[in-house]
C-alpha cells in the first residue's frame, strides 16, 4: 500500500519509483529486516518485527524502493526480477 502510495504521488511530480526489494528475496538475508525496522518506529507503521524476523500483522511486507527523476517507460514489459538473481533452486522462480 504505501509503495502504491508514493508511486501516484510522485507520478504527479513525473518522477517514477523502482520496484520494490525485500529482506528474503535473492541472497539479501530476512535477518536485515532488523535493519529496516531500525529506521521506523513500530508505532507509527503498525508493523512489529518478531524474534524471527518474521512480521506481525501477517502478510506484512518490508522494502526498500528508488525514486527516480524520470518518468517511467510507456508500455514496458512487467519487470521479472528472477531474470538477475543467482538463486536457481528457488522454489518461486518465475524464469
Amino acid at each position: 500500500q504505501f509503495h502504491e502510495r508514493k508511486k501516484a504521488k510522485f507520478a504527479t511530480e513525473s518522477k517514477s519509483t523502482t520496484l520494490r526489494f525485500s529482506p528474503g528475496y535473492c541472497d539479501w538475508p530476512v535477518t536485515d529486516q532488523k535493519k529496516l525496522f531500525g529506521l521506523f518506529d513500530s508505532e507509527y507503521t503498525g508493523v512489529e518485527l518478531l524474534d524471527s524476523c518474521l512480521m506481525q500483522p501477517r502478510k506484512s511486507i518490508s522494502g526498500l524502493f528508488g525514486i527516480s527523476h524520470t518518468e517511467p517507460p510507456q508500455n514496458s514489459p512487467p519487470y521479472n526480477p528472477c531474470l538477475d538473481c543467482k538463486k536457481t533452486d528457488c522454489i518461486a522462480r518465475r524464469t
